[in-house]
């Protein structure tokens, strides 16, 4: 229906088929064969589902609500990033045969361990393809960009190749449009105009672009037969002229990009397998870069990786994937320091991906920042100087439906004096347009300031401040060495009290455990203050309480000493009733 909607293909070609007077279906294969001897692109394929038997009904209704007027679909202004995520929607689950031979759906162990499927926004795409791939190609030749090699080592369905491949179309056109007529003879077979005077890429050099510069990765073999497909569908968004095509370009009108997008686990490769003795298992599906690029690490390695690595955490992956968790621990510095999180390892793995003087641009979350698990990344980071800038959302929510504390992390694969850094600090509305019209208010700081420590970035002036406020005095973790976590009563509904009013010998309270008001001295209770009530310079105070039978140095109250001092608090604690 692409095809037809572009006037590529025959309009009521596929139509035409519910006149068929029975087996639509087994009619309909025959033209999967062509589309395939002339598109090669991987949906028309011979398949398994090609030897089912498929109710004539079932196919006409399909047909039917695909086509005019039925359908409400105009296929050729779909965008190839919306089919490509609503694939990618799909990808997140699979069909299981139970015992009773009932086909159930249900997620992937991987997408339900994450937490779902989430799509990155298109300014989001579009900043980091700018941030990037943008800054390697700018002022460059087209001849020179035919060495440039973008990957996603976690593409998905392929928004972010979708988005690299999109900025090197634009980018060659506005090359072509403003290039004086001696280049532009010297590029005439590149381009085109059309009778509006519009300038297009030739299918050809789309084509050429994209196996030229366009590489993916992923675990999942479905998402990358997807990732193709929405590349093809970008390909061919512009149409072209069928019978031109035929007459001018030899062999298949999309070329092959099997060698471009490939599956496997991109942070395992066969040593790991090997070095761990967990070779043969098929649990994992190992991925050996150079082996599979072996053209491109001759050379050196890509120029971009980019993109938006999964957000899984050890104690996720161990439920599922025991052995990749071991082998991680084995195999990444990044990984080796107790608990943590799989899109640090991707930081790690894209370092060593990048040749020299290499870009890599990720959205992921920065709690790697300030963790104990970061402690590693954050060495490798800082010690080669690989900052380039960050920005920081702070508590602002980028994906929609999921809480991810985010940022961009770029990264430059050369020794960086210093990087740009801003934070959002607190909730604001105005993100999506501050990115868009690229109005972030960077300021930079030097790298030699920064090491594996927890990273606190601030501008010039809030660190002199800073500076000033510490200068001599101790800091909160030399004062509260012994404090690991906060509050955890292990009964809140006993421990923690509502404050009603004051009382001659304490407080009225009203107590969750017994759904009643008790009165209660206030000699072993303390306020109690959540996170929420903590904010920047103040506490909000609460009217809740907590019941903290301990002294001060940290010695709990004997039962006889609460029983003898404090009869109210014995009463509520032993015999509320």
């Amino acid at each position: 229906r692409n095809l037809e909607d572009r006037e590529i293909e025959a309009e009521g070609t596929l139509f035409s088929h519910i006149n068929i007077k029975e087996n639509i279906y087994t009619h309909l294969i025959p033209l999967f064969r062509d589309l395939d001897a002339d598109y090669n692109g991987l949906l028309f394929k011979k398949h398994f589902s090609e030897d089912l038997i498929v109710d004539d009904k079932v196919i006409k209704e399909l047909i039917k609500n695909m086509c005019y007027p039925l359908s409400p679909y105009q296929f050729d202004e779909i965008e190839p990033e919306i089919l490509g995520r609503i694939y990618e929607k799909f990808l997140g689950s699979k069909i299981r045969l139970t015992d009773g031979h009932q086909a159930k759906v249900e997620e992937k162990p991987e997408v339900r361990h994450a937490g779902g499927v989430f799509y990155t926004p298109q300014y989001i795409v579009d900043y980091i393809v700018k941030n990037t791939l943008g800054e390697v190609i700018n002022n460059v030749s087209p001849d020179e960009i035919k060495k440039i090699r973008v990957c996603d080592p976690a593409c998905g369905s392929g928004s972010f190749l979708l988005g690299a491949f999109e900025y090197l179309m634009q980018y060659h056109l506005n090359y072509y449009s403003s290039a004086p007529v001696s280049i532009q003879k010297k590029y005439k077979e590149d381009f085109y105009y059309t009778a509006d005077k519009e300038i297009k890429l030739s299918l050809k050099k789309r084509s050429e672009i994209l196996q030229n510069n366009i590489f993916g990765v992923d675990i999942d073999r479905e998402a990358t037969e997807v990732a193709i497909m929405s590349l093809y569908l970008k390909l061919l968004d512009d149409g072209f002229d069928k019978g031109q095509v035929e007459l001018f370009m030899k062999g298949h009108i999309l070329p092959d990009m099997t060698g471009n997008i490939k599956c496997g686990n991109s942070l395992i490769s066969r040593d790991s397998l090997y070095e761990n003795d967990m070779f043969g298992d098929n649990d994992i599906n190992p991925f050996d870069w150079k082996n599979e690029y072996n053209a491109i690490f001759i050379e050196g390695g890509f120029d971009v990786i980019l993109g938006n690595p999964p957000y899984i955490k050890t104690q996720e992956m161990q439920k599922y994937q025991p052995k990749a968790v071991e082998i991680f621990k084995n195999t990444y510095s990044s990984a080796s320091k107790g608990n943590f999180d799989i899109y640090i390892l991707f930081i790690e793995k894209a370092s060593s991906l990048v040749k020299e003087g290499g870009k890599i641009g990720y959205i992921c979350p920065h709690k790697f920042f300030n963790s104990g698990y970061g402690e590693n990344i954050r060495n490798i980071l800082s010690n080669n100087k690989l900052l380039h800038k960050i920005l920081h959302f702070g508590v602002n929510q980028i994906f929609k439906n999921a809480t991810t504390y985010t940022c961009l992390l770029f990264l430059n694969k050369e020794s960086n004096n210093s990087f740009n850094f801003y934070e959002y600090k607190q909730e604001v509305s105005t993100i999506e347009e501050d990115v868009t019209n690229d109005n972030i208010p960077y300021f930079s700081i030097a790298s030699e300031k920064v090491s594996s420590d927890n990273w606190t970035f601030m501008n010039a002036e809030s660190n002199d401040k800073m500076e000033k406020i510490c200068n001599g005095k101790p800091l909160l973790e030399e004062l509260v060495t012994n404090i690991f976590q906060g509050p955890k009563a292990g009964a809140d509904p006993v421990f923690i009290l509502k404050c009603i009013k004051k009382t001659e010998n304490g407080i009225m309270a009203y107590s969750n455990s017994l759904d009643m008001n008790i009165e209660i001295e206030t000699s072993l209770l303390h306020p109690y203050r959540k996170g929420k009530n903590i904010k920047k310079n103040h506490i909000i105070t609460s009217d809740e309480y907590i019941v903290f039978p301990y002294t001060s140095d940290g010695t709990l109250v004997e039962i006889k000493e609460i029983e003898h001092k404090y009869p109210l608090t014995y009463s509520y604690l032993v015999n509320p009733i």
